[in-house]
């Protein structure tokens, strides 16, 4: 894409925002088994909401040339999002296209 690495004088800057919301997803039992009445019994179930945002800005510009985000339940299996976060992000960056002149 013509980009080269440089500390100095770079093309692009990324920045990221992290946002953790703990949700409710209020949940009507849906019967396993039959039944043979209406079952609405309300069955919450609370659970922590992670969104990773990734933004590539145009030093000259000063544009967003592109942005990615990820969003993931953290409280099911958190020591597995831990160790995927790296293969997340390299996904997130793989939508990275030319950008057009």
């Amino acid at each position: 894409m013509g980009y080269q690495p440089d500390s100095i004088q770079p093309d692009l800057v990324a920045s990221y925002e992290i946002s953790i919301d703990q949700k409710v997803d209020p949940r009507v039992d849906s019967a396993v088994v039959y039944k043979p009445w209406i079952d609405t019994t309300i069955d919450p179930f609370n659970y922590t909401e992670g969104v990773l945002i990734i933004q590539l800005n145009d030093t000259k510009t000063k544009n967003i040339v592109w942005e990615g985000s990820l969003t993931e339940i953290l409280d099911r299996k958190p020591e597995r999002f831990k160790r995927n976060i790296g293969s997340y992000v390299s996904k997130m960056f793989r939508t990275l296209t030319p950008r057009v002149q």
